[in-house]
């Protein structure tokens, strides 16, 4: 093994064992730097996750783990870009886009997670980590490493040598040095790894393909600390079509990311453990078309800015397959449907200090029939005085033959840190570059400020 400059150990003895995996860091790692999405500190969790799924696809052969987000030979060769670029001292400036390739790392970082052990950052249960890594990358598997004990981050660890002075070298691929291979070390019982910080504790963790715990309502507080302020994101069980004045967004191949198809502008979709997700841009009209299971779940998450998310839960039954039309806004919801359905709904509003949920079940719409929820003010929606409703009309009639009060609703609960978020600090790059890249943002918002109030 040639030792790079990264790596702090000088070793004279012989490798006593090894384990290794196919992962090539040239090829299975993202080649563009972890600068964040929406993070201040960015985005190495979504970075690491992702890329260990797509390998357990093609390289292990695990069917049940993702598709690439778009049509591409490697990890390696995808395009894009992360959006947040950081100046020191000055700070960083949000980008507004997400492509096919970042769409997935954003959704992982900010809604996903996996669970840690207890007392993850305590040094005295390391030993025990050094097994389950060894374990893991002795069986093929890379993972992902959770690094402590200062601002957290997360890369994807490949390989390793112990040698006779029982010491340890672990392959490391970090998502703020690209596709770049890096180097941690154990010794004498003390992680060592010199990457954007020292880190010296670390847990391994394995990644989870994307699933309805990460967005339910009741658990949303517990994980959104920031958000994407330009985008909806809707998340269906069975497979849906978004569409819009311009066109329609849909999987040819539901299952399949890279089959992937829209002619919107700016919408970005992928597929995970059954899950299709969606990324519409803000001011982009909409409606969800739910053509064809005899259940489904729905969610629509709706920023209000960097922070605070509101949205919608509905989950349809039917005896025959479905037929229902989804409009959804800011302020109300609109579901049309040519069959008769059971509606459950879900609205909640979500900030980094608080959740509040009301649900309303078995609502029963007709043939034909419309049911609108109405949600005059987010802030108190748990309040009797401005509470959301749903009204269930006829066919182009304005008076409601149904009317529905959601007051079953839970209290505001304080929303708590998700340890799993973990955030990198951001690879500082040359200023010229940094420049350019925030003149060029700015120059975007600016014409598309312009632009809204033309």
């Amino acid at each position: 093994m040639t030792r790079p400059a990264n790596s702090t150990l000088t070793v004279s003895s012989t490798v006593t064992s090894s384990g290794t995996t196919k992962w090539d860091p040239y090829t299975d790692f993202y080649s563009f730097l972890n600068y964040g999405l929406f993070n201040q500190g960015g985005d190495c969790l979504g970075f690491s996750t992702t890329a260990v799924l797509y390998f357990d696809h093609y390289a292990l052969g695990d069917q049940t783990a993702p598709y690439y987000p778009e049509t591409t030979s490697s990890v390696a060769a995808m395009s894009g870009q992360t959006g947040k670029f950081c100046l020191p001292l000055i700070g960083c400036l949000e980008g507004d886009t997400l492509y096919q390739s970042t769409f997935p790392i954003y959704i992982h970082q900010v809604y996903g997670g996996y669970d840690l052990p207890p007392n993850w950052n305590d040094p005295t249960n390391e030993q025990a980590q050094v097994q389950l890594l060894m374990s893991s990358l002795q069986g093929g598997t890379p993972v992902v490493l959770a690094l402590g004990p200062a601002d957290g981050h997360a890369v994807v660890a490949y390989g390793y040598e112990e040698f006779s002075n029982n010491s340890i070298t672990i392959n490391i691929s970090d998502p703020n040095y690209g596709n770049t291979p890096r180097y941690a070390d154990y010794t004498d019982g003390q992680f060592s790894y010199a990457g954007t910080y020292a880190w010296t504790t670390f847990s391994v963790v394995s990644p989870g393909v994307l699933q309805w715990s990460w967005i339910a309502p009741a658990q949303l507080g517990l994980t959104v600390t920031s958000t994407n302020p330009y985008y909806i994101f809707v998340f269906s069980s069975a497979p849906i079509t978004i569409t819009g004045q311009s066109g329609e967004a849909f999987f040819t191949t539901p299952g399949d990311s890279q089959t992937f198809s829209t002619s919107i502008s700016g919408v970005v979709g992928f597929e995970e453990g059954g899950i299709q997700a969606y990324g519409i841009p803000e001011g982009v009209p909409f409606s969800i078309e739910d053509p064809g299971e005899t259940s489904s779940m729905v969610t629509v998450i709706i920023p209000q800015n960097g922070t605070s998310i509101v949205g919608y839960q509905l989950t349809s039954t039917s005896s025959t397959p479905l037929s229902v039309a989804i409009t959804p806004s800011n302020d109300r919801l609109n579901v049309t449907t040519s069959n008769a359905i059971s509606l459950s709904v879900s609205a909640f509003s979500v900030t980094q200090v608080s959740r509040s949920i009301v649900n309303a079940s078995s609502i029963a719409v007709a043939s034909s029939q419309t049911a609108v929820l109405s949600v005059p003010d987010w802030s108190n929606i748990n309040s009797t005085q401005s509470a959301a409703n749903i009204q269930v009309f006829n066919p182009n009639s304005t008076v409601a033959v149904a009317s529905y009060t959601l007051v079953n609703a839970q209290s505001s609960l304080p929303a708590k840190s998700n340890v799993s978020t973990l955030l990198s600090v951001a690879v500082i790059i040359s200023a010229a570059v940094v420049v350019s890249v925030l003149l060029y943002v700015r120059q975007r918002r600016t014409g598309r400020h312009n632009e809204a109030s033309a």
